[in-house]
Protein backbone atom coordinates (compact mmCIF):
# COMPACT_ATOMS: atom_id res chain seq x y z
CA UNK A 1 0.00 0.00 0.00
CA UNK A 2 1.28 3.67 -0.59
CA UNK A 3 1.73 5.53 2.65
CA UNK A 4 1.21 9.12 0.87
CA UNK A 5 -0.04 10.01 -2.37
CA UNK A 6 -2.33 6.86 -1.95
CA UNK A 7 -4.23 6.71 1.35
CA UNK A 8 -6.69 9.31 0.98
CA UNK A 9 -9.19 9.99 3.71
CA UNK A 10 -12.84 10.32 2.33
CA UNK A 11 -13.50 12.30 5.53
CA UNK A 12 -10.61 14.92 4.43
CA UNK A 13 -13.15 15.59 1.75
CA UNK A 14 -12.77 13.62 -1.26
CA UNK A 15 -15.82 13.11 -2.80
CA UNK A 16 -16.63 9.26 -3.04
CA UNK A 17 -17.17 7.65 -5.73
CA UNK A 18 -20.29 6.23 -7.41
CA UNK A 19 -19.08 3.01 -7.61
CA UNK A 20 -17.94 3.42 -3.49
CA UNK A 21 -21.54 5.08 -2.58
CA UNK A 22 -23.14 1.43 -4.55
CA UNK A 23 -20.86 -1.03 -2.72
CA UNK A 24 -21.61 0.23 0.60
CA UNK A 25 -25.35 0.29 -0.59
CA UNK A 26 -24.84 -3.85 -1.35
CA UNK A 27 -23.31 -4.62 1.72
CA UNK A 28 -24.72 -2.62 3.93
CA UNK A 29 -28.33 -3.02 3.38
CA UNK A 30 -30.27 -2.82 6.08
CA UNK A 31 -28.87 0.48 7.61
CA UNK A 32 -30.30 3.87 7.23
CA UNK A 33 -29.53 5.81 4.11
CA UNK A 34 -27.91 8.28 6.65
CA UNK A 35 -26.12 5.63 8.66
CA UNK A 36 -24.57 4.51 4.90
CA UNK A 37 -23.66 8.12 4.54
CA UNK A 38 -21.82 8.47 7.27
CA UNK A 39 -20.00 5.25 7.15
CA UNK A 40 -19.27 5.69 4.05
CA UNK A 41 -17.55 9.27 4.52
CA UNK A 42 -15.96 7.93 7.34
CA UNK A 43 -14.03 5.12 5.46
CA UNK A 44 -9.76 5.73 4.53
CA UNK A 45 -9.21 4.88 1.11
CA UNK A 46 -7.01 2.58 0.23
CA UNK A 47 -4.95 1.85 -2.89
CA UNK A 48 -3.11 -1.06 -3.54
CA UNK A 49 -0.63 -2.53 -6.15
CA UNK A 50 -0.43 -5.81 -8.35
CA UNK A 51 0.26 -8.92 -6.31
CA UNK A 52 0.20 -6.59 -2.78
CA UNK A 53 -1.06 -8.40 0.25
CA UNK A 54 -3.59 -6.75 1.48
CA UNK A 55 -3.89 -9.12 4.58
CA UNK A 56 -1.64 -11.49 4.99
CA UNK A 57 -3.11 -15.22 6.51
CA UNK A 58 -2.90 -14.98 10.25
CA UNK A 59 -2.80 -11.47 10.50
CA UNK A 60 -5.32 -9.24 12.60
CA UNK A 61 -8.03 -7.46 10.94
CA UNK A 62 -8.09 -4.06 12.12
CA UNK A 63 -11.91 -3.42 10.32
CA UNK A 64 -14.18 -3.64 7.35
CA UNK A 65 -12.82 -3.45 3.74
CA UNK A 66 -15.09 -2.72 1.05
CA UNK A 67 -13.83 -3.23 -2.49
CA UNK A 68 -14.37 -0.05 -4.81
CA UNK A 69 -12.79 -0.87 -7.67
CA UNK A 70 -10.49 -3.83 -8.67
CA UNK A 71 -10.36 -7.56 -7.27
CA UNK A 72 -8.83 -9.23 -4.69
CA UNK A 73 -7.92 -12.90 -4.66
CA UNK A 74 -8.49 -14.78 -1.26
CA UNK A 75 -6.01 -17.67 -0.96
CA UNK A 76 -5.12 -20.09 2.01
CA UNK A 77 -1.52 -21.05 2.85
CA UNK A 78 -2.22 -24.82 3.91
CA UNK A 79 0.63 -26.11 6.11
CA UNK A 80 3.33 -28.54 4.57
CA UNK A 81 6.44 -28.48 2.61
CA UNK A 82 7.52 -25.06 1.96
CA UNK A 83 9.28 -25.41 -1.25
CA UNK A 84 5.69 -26.49 -2.25
CA UNK A 85 3.45 -24.17 -0.68
CA UNK A 86 0.00 -25.94 -0.61
CA UNK A 87 -1.55 -22.59 -1.52
CA UNK A 88 -5.21 -22.67 -2.41
CA UNK A 89 -7.51 -20.02 -4.10
CA UNK A 90 -10.58 -19.91 -2.25
CA UNK A 91 -12.00 -17.06 -4.18
CA UNK A 92 -11.72 -13.80 -6.47
CA UNK A 93 -13.73 -10.48 -4.59
CA UNK A 94 -14.54 -7.80 -6.57
CA UNK A 95 -16.10 -4.13 -6.60
CA UNK A 96 -18.63 -4.13 -4.32
CA UNK A 97 -17.89 -7.31 -1.83
CA UNK A 98 -16.42 -7.01 1.31
CA UNK A 99 -13.92 -8.77 3.68
CA UNK A 100 -12.81 -8.43 7.35
CA UNK A 101 -16.30 -8.91 8.62
CA UNK A 102 -15.70 -12.26 10.00
CA UNK A 103 -12.80 -11.30 11.96
CA UNK A 104 -14.60 -8.12 13.46
CA UNK A 105 -17.58 -10.29 14.41
CA UNK A 106 -15.48 -13.08 16.42
CA UNK A 107 -12.32 -11.16 16.90
CA UNK A 108 -10.33 -13.73 15.02
CA UNK A 109 -6.58 -13.39 12.72
CA UNK A 110 -8.19 -13.53 9.31
CA UNK A 111 -8.33 -17.04 7.93
CA UNK A 112 -6.92 -16.58 4.30
CA UNK A 113 -4.94 -14.21 2.37
CA UNK A 114 -6.26 -11.49 0.94
CA UNK A 115 -3.83 -10.07 -2.37
CA UNK A 116 -4.53 -7.94 -5.03
CA UNK A 117 -4.89 -9.31 -9.01
CA UNK A 118 -4.96 -5.54 -9.83
CA UNK A 119 -4.53 -2.11 -8.85
CA UNK A 120 -7.28 -2.14 -6.17
CA UNK A 121 -9.17 0.77 -4.12
CA UNK A 122 -10.45 -0.35 -0.89
CA UNK A 123 -12.85 1.64 1.46
CA UNK A 124 -11.97 0.77 5.18
CA UNK A 125 -14.08 1.23 8.15
CA UNK A 126 -12.11 1.04 11.03
CA UNK A 127 -13.26 -1.49 13.79
CA UNK A 128 -12.91 1.05 16.96
CA UNK A 129 -15.19 3.48 14.77
CA UNK A 130 -17.94 0.53 14.11
CA UNK A 131 -17.49 -0.31 17.75
CA UNK A 132 -18.06 2.95 19.30
CA UNK A 133 -21.18 3.27 16.66
CA UNK A 134 -21.94 -0.23 17.71
CA UNK A 135 -22.06 0.68 21.60
CA UNK A 136 -23.64 4.84 20.87
CA UNK A 137 -26.51 3.24 19.05
CA UNK A 138 -28.20 -0.60 19.55
CA UNK A 139 -30.03 0.10 16.77
CA UNK A 140 -27.64 0.53 14.42
CA UNK A 141 -26.34 -2.54 15.72
CA UNK A 142 -29.16 -4.35 15.27
CA UNK A 143 -29.28 -2.48 11.56
CA UNK A 144 -24.93 -3.41 10.80
CA UNK A 145 -25.23 -7.07 12.02
CA UNK A 146 -28.51 -7.83 9.97
CA UNK A 147 -26.51 -6.46 6.73
CA UNK A 148 -23.06 -8.56 7.87
CA UNK A 149 -25.43 -11.87 8.45
CA UNK A 150 -26.87 -11.22 4.85
CA UNK A 151 -23.65 -10.45 3.38
CA UNK A 152 -22.49 -14.00 4.84
CA UNK A 153 -25.90 -15.89 3.99
CA UNK A 154 -24.94 -15.00 0.18
CA UNK A 155 -20.98 -15.91 0.34
CA UNK A 156 -22.21 -18.94 1.82
CA UNK A 157 -24.84 -19.98 -0.50
CA UNK A 158 -22.44 -19.16 -3.54
CA UNK A 159 -19.83 -21.31 -2.11
CA UNK A 160 -22.35 -24.55 -2.06
CA UNK A 161 -22.87 -24.02 -5.42
CA UNK A 162 -19.26 -23.37 -6.37
CA UNK A 163 -18.47 -26.55 -4.56
CA UNK A 164 -18.09 -29.75 -6.44
CA UNK A 165 -19.71 -32.51 -4.84
CA UNK A 166 -18.89 -36.44 -5.43
CA UNK A 167 -22.07 -37.91 -5.85
CA UNK A 168 -22.57 -41.58 -3.84
CA UNK A 169 -25.05 -43.88 -5.23
CA UNK A 170 -28.60 -44.01 -3.45
CA UNK A 171 -28.95 -46.14 -0.31
CA UNK A 172 -31.84 -47.72 0.62
CA UNK A 173 -32.39 -46.85 4.15
CA UNK A 174 -34.12 -49.48 6.74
Amino acid sequence: MKMVSAIESTAAGTVPSEAAWIAFRSVFSALLPEEESYLLKSAERRLYELGEAIIRQGEACEGIHVIDSGDVRVELERAGDLIDSNIVDLANLEAGDIFGEMSFIDDEPVSAALIANQPVEILFVSKQMLQSLLIGDPTFGSRFYRSIAATLAQRLRETNVRIEMTPRPKTAHH
